[in-house]
């Protein structure tokens, strides 16, 4: 007869069997990848588990970055049936992975490299690239860190993300195309998705009609700073170490144009959206901005974890700029810091496939480039023929010259409907 105890252990080492067969079932099925190699299941739509896999692909087994070139090369190539660039990659596989990964990794586009840090903090540049996985679109990030820019390396997004997945909500319309007022839209984001009405951003770029190639202007001639109240910029002969006064008020103009980028961009936008249109269209908009701008508080600016407001580096200190208007000191707080604001309306751009414009564009979101070599301060621009988003500077230091500087493109304004709007535009 069976005692007590003997049955006691058998229960027990059947539990044990009962566990360890459900763990081999579900490895085999690829739910999970104890070996970190990329395994895929073309039957499948991508899951958690799946995430997981194509972060061991994207960074290594240890989900701390890889070489970018052990998973990918540069096929960038001229098409001289088009006349244009073509910036495509193309996924291969390596010693670390064992199925056809280059055949299930779609590249979608890249980010021109955003520059960051100074000599003094430690500098780097970084970018990031857009694959589709199992028709899913991810977002990851490299950059190179050691000053040779020899080795660009993939990184974690952030501390608490590998990569990103880019979710598009289903059924709110986002991606169609709507006329109003006589202007072609796209819709950006559905309705309630950013707590109000409907986001739509013109399909096109839009110029201003009035100036210059008819481009929207930042650095030292932009526009704003003819309407500036008297003593806002204030170029002095005091403290001035070299070059001109008029240079000097040129840097000091470019520099307020740089801080006031985001707000400038979109004003302008407001303008040129409300020109014309009959108050009975104009209550029907909540809201105008700059695509690039934060979607959900358009002039709040969005910084990495860690970044300061304003750039600070003891080199700016030997600009030919007094002192006695700059309250924190101009090596310690004269320029705006870099900020992230473009990302979620560039995210969304690219995975409705609408970031690119029949022109250059500007997004609202400034970035730093400082080195040992020179400082430059930037916006974010995008290119037209699907070539990734780049950035373009308003103020120049090299080898000791100072430059303040001009750029002009046009914009994308993004307009936030009042409440059920979008759907009486979309029945008519």
């Amino acid at each position: 007869m069976i005692n007590k105890k003997t049955i006691v252990y058998m229960i027990i080492i059947a539990i044990i069997l009962i566990i360890v067969v459900g763990l081999i079932l579900v490895l085999n099925n690829g739910y999970f990848n104890i070996d970190g190699k990329l395994r895929i299941n073309n039957n499948q739509s991508a899951s958690k588990s799946d995430l997981t896999d194509i972060e061991k692909y994207i960074l290594g087994a240890d989900g701390t970055g890889r070489d970018l070139n052990e998973i990918c090369v540069d096929s960038t190539h001229f098409d001289s049936e088009t006349n244009n660039w073509i910036n495509e990659w193309t996924f291969i596989n390596d010693e670390t992975t064992e199925a056809n990964e280059a055949e299930e990794v779609a590249f979608v586009t890249n980010t021109g490299y955003d520059h960051n840090g100074n000599p003094e903090t430690g500098y780097y540049m970084e970018r990031y690239f857009y694959i589709k996985y199992k028709e899913d679109l991810y977002r990851f990030k490299t950059f190179l860190n050691d000053g040779t820019f020899a080795k660009e390396v993939t990184a974690p997004i952030s501390k608490n993300e590998k990569i990103k997945k880019i979710e598009v909500p289903k059924g709110k319309h986002i991606g169609e195309e709507v006329l109003f007022n006589g202007i072609e839209y796209i819709v950006l984001y559905g309705e309630g998705e950013k707590g109000q009405g409907a986001q739509l951003i013109t399909k096109y770029a839009l110029d201003n009609g009035q100036s210059l190639y008819n481009r929207i202007y930042l650095g030292n001639i932009d526009p704003i700073l003819d309407d500036l109240p008297e003593g806002t910029i204030k170029a002095l002969e005091k403290n001035k170490t070299s070059g001109t006064e008029n240079e000097i008020l040129d840097v000091e103009k470019a520099i307020y144009s740089y801080n006031n980028a985001v707000e400038t961009l979109n004003e302008t936008c407001e303008k040129l959206i409300k020109a014309g249109m009959s108050n009975e269209d104009i209550n029907k908009i909540i809201d105008i901005r700059s695509v690039g701008s934060n979607p959900n508080n358009k002039n709040s600016i969005i910084r990495e974890a860690g970044e300061n407001e304003l750039f600070s580096s003891t080199d700016l200190g030997k600009w030919p700029i007094s002192d006695e208007y700059y309250e924190a000191g101009i090596a310690k707080g004269l320029l705006e810091n870099g900020d992230i604001n473009y990302l979620e309306d560039y995210d969304r751009l690219v995975a409705i496939g609408e970031f690119s414009s029949d022109n250059w564009y500007w997004l609202a979101s400034r970035t730093v480039s400082a080195n040992s070599h020179q400082y430059l301060f930037l916006v974010r621009v995008v290119p037209n023929n699907y070539l990734p988003c780049t950035s373009d500077y308003l103020l120049l230091e090299r080898e000791n010259t100072i430059l303040g500087i001009t750029r002009g493109y046009y914009v994308r304004p993004v307009i936030t409907l009042s409440p059920n709007v979008l759907n009486t535009l979309i029945e008519n």
